[in-house]
Parts: C-alpha cells; sequence; structure tokens
C-alpha cells in the first residue's frame, strides 16, 4: 500500500451494532460555524453569550479557539432557577421526515473560569426540529460536566444526532451553557458544523460480523478524510468513508463492515 502522511492502523474486529456510513454535505448548513467572522453573523445570542478572540479580554488566551482566532463563549453562573446562556441557529433547507442530522463540534473547559458546583451545571449541544415556527422535538448530547467529566484545557469534540419527525421544515441547533444557583464557570464553543447524514444501515445489526477497525492520529486543526477502494490498480478508485473528521490532536476510530468485497482498501487524506 502506499505511503500516507498519517499513520493509520487496521484491526480485524467484530460488529455487534448496526453501522451507518454518512456522505457529509461538510459545514456548508451552518453560518459562521468557525465564528470567524469575528462576530455573531448567523447565530442568535443570549444571556451572555460572545464572540471572543484568543487576544481578547474575555480571556486573553490562544486555548480559547480551536482554530482560526475566534470561539463563542458562553457564561455562568446564574440565579435561583435554571438557566443558560446559548448560541442559537435557525437552518433552513428542504427538511424531510426520516432524514438523519447531525450536529457536531468542539467545546472547552478553560481553567481561568472552570465549570464547577455539582451536576446542576453543564454544558449541552441541542438539535431541534421546527415546524412552521413551532418547535415539535428536541434531541440533546448529554451533559457535559454533569453526565461525564469535562476536562480542563482540552478540547472536547461533541456530536448528537436526531431524525427528523413529519411536518419539520427547518433545523435549529443550540449550544448552551445550563446552571443555577452554585454553578460556576464557562464554556467556550468552535468548528461547530451541521450535516445530513445519509447511507444504508447494515442490515445484519444484530449479529455478530467481521469488520475493520480505522484508527489514526490526528493534529489540531487539520481535517481529514477517510477513504476507501476495492483495488489498488491503474486507475484505482477512492471513495469517501464517513464525514470529514476535524482535527483535535487526539486519536480518531471509525469501523468498516467490507461486505461481500474479497479486499478492500483504506487511506487517510488532509482535507481543507
Amino acid at each position: 500500500m502506499a505511503r500516507y502522511s498519517k499513520r493509520i492502523v487496521f484491526q480485524a474486529c467484530l460488529i455487534m451494532t448496526a453501522v451507518i456510513f454518512a456522505a457529509s454535505t461538510g459545514r456548508a448548513q451552518l453560518i459562521n460555524g468557525g465564528f470567524e467572522t469575528g462576530d455573531a453573523t448567523g447565530w442568535t445570542l443570549y444571556n451572555g453569550a460572545a464572540v471572543t478572540a484568543t487576544n481578547g479580554s474575555i480571556p486573553p488566551s490562544s486555548l480559547v479557539a480551536h482554530s482560526g482566532m475566534y470561539s463563542l463563549y458562553t457564561d455562568g453562573p446564574y440565579g435561583a432557577n435554571f438557566d443558560a446562556s446559548f448560541g442559537t441557529q435557525d437552518v433552513l433547507t428542504n427538511v424531510s421526515a426520516g432524514q438523519t442530522w447531525v450536529f457536531a463540534g468542539y467545546l472547552l473547559n478553560w481553567s481561568g473560569t472552570a465549570m464547577g458546583g455539582g451536576s446542576n451545571g453543564f454544558a449541552v449541544a441541542i438539535i431541534k426540529f421546527v415546524s412552521s415556527g413551532t418547535e415539535i422535538s428536541t434531541n440533546f448530547s448529554v451533559h457535559y460536566g454533569a453526565d461525564v467529566s469535562l476536562p480542563e484545557d482540552q478540547w472536547q469534540h461533541f456530536m448528537v444526532s436526531a431524525v427528523a419527525p413529519a411536518s419539520a421544515d427547518t433545523v435549529r441547533v443550540y449550544v448552551q451553557h445550563v446552571g443555577e444557583v452554585g454553578s460556576v464557570g464557562s464554556t467556550w464553543w468552535d468548528d461547530l458544523y451541521l450535516y445530513q447524514q445519509v447511507g444504508v444501515t447494515n442490515s445484519l445489526a444484530a449479529t455478530t460480523q467481521p469488520g475493520v477497525q480505522v484508527i489514526w492520529p490526528t493534529s489540531g486543526g487539520g481535517n481529514t478524510q477517510v477513504q476507501s477502494a476495492t483495488n489498488l490498480g491503474q486507475p484505482s478508485v477512492w471513495s469517501n468513508l464517513g464525514p470529514v473528521w476535524q482535527g483535535s490532536g487526539s486519536t480518531n476510530y471509525m469501523s468498516d463492515v467490507p461486505g461481500t468485497s474479497p479486499q478492500k482498501f483504506y487511506k487517510i487524506i488532509q482535507v481543507p
């Protein structure tokens, strides 16, 4: 196999659940998902949420952008009742019942204003579906800082997916820092993206079957795409496998079921 710029590990595995391989429309569905306009273009902000720069006053740290120079800051603490500091955006598109939409990106618990105060304060990403202006479905990510720990000074990838119900005409996304009295700290959000997931669920989802796991390291800010081919002849035809993965400096994992193909090859490429 040809050499590539990323170290790639392949290992045999047993796939126990359905695997969906998605064709992604990238980040085009969201406006200003990286906040690199330097302002809130495309977003509506509430309760102290603000776009901040790495050299700004809240705070002057290069850590508070996952890539570029800007990110979205959502802050606490709050009063006696639950409240949220958040950003939201509506995506007006041809939404159809049964479509799967995925909202993903990165969040940061910065040590300068670290989250704390118990399980009543947390960060959460949300997909809602709207019909003629009325919210008809709400889908949450895990509650970061409550359901799962959120380490300080490390950008964490999040993802939440949801299936559009009947009559939905709009996808609405939120990133929130939620809290009440006693909740402290802030959350930063960056490199947010939304796409419609298109693929085929493996029909043998209830059975154990052979599979391959692709493992590769990433560099901060470097986006990668998994590709596969069934031959290395001339010419070989490489197809995208799954969505674009944003680089965070961590290790990514992806599983594939080769199916009836007698052989299959994989590579990782750098993408914008």
